[in-house]
């Protein structure tokens, strides 16, 4: 999968089908899972990580990002239940040192997971105010 500066939306599709098949031959814990534990255990496992150049070369990719995107595979069917699954998913599919990360679940519906250290709430809501402009018209 290469990557460029720009896609159209049919490239980021078929990145984004590419990501959800891939992710079925993997069996073990994912490495975003490490973002959520202490941060002397994470620093310890990122610094053994990195001493491979794939790692480096995958790290430095996820870590330059604006954003994350987690495609999800739960389905939920309300907004109670979209929250809950935001706010306490289990960790496995997040990577908590993204300031803001994209949750789409499998059935379509969306949320946002944010991290206030670094930008104010302001932003955030401004954020989500242009895009749901944007979508809706």
């Amino acid at each position: 999968m290469a990557l460029s500066a720009e896609m159209t939306p049919t490239e980021i599709m078929a990145n984004l089908s590419w990501i959800k098949e891939d992710a079925k031959n993997h069996s073990e814990l994912p490495i975003g899972t490490l973002t959520a534990v202490h941060r002397d255990t994470w620093t310890k496992a990122r610094s053994h990580l990195i001493t491979k150049v794939q790692n480096i070369e995958a790290l430095t990719v996820i870590e330059s990002s604006a954003f994350a995107v987690c495609l999800d595979d739960h389905d939920p069917d309300s907004q109670t239940s979209s929250a809950r699954q935001l706010l306490l998913d289990d960790g496995t599919n997040r990577w908590y040192d993204k300031t803001i990360q994209l949750i789409v679940f499998a059935n379509g519906r969306a949320g946002l997971y944010a991290e206030h250290a670094l930008i104010d709430a302001t932003v955030i809501s401004r954020l989500l105010t242009e895009a749901l402009t944007n979508i809706t018209g």
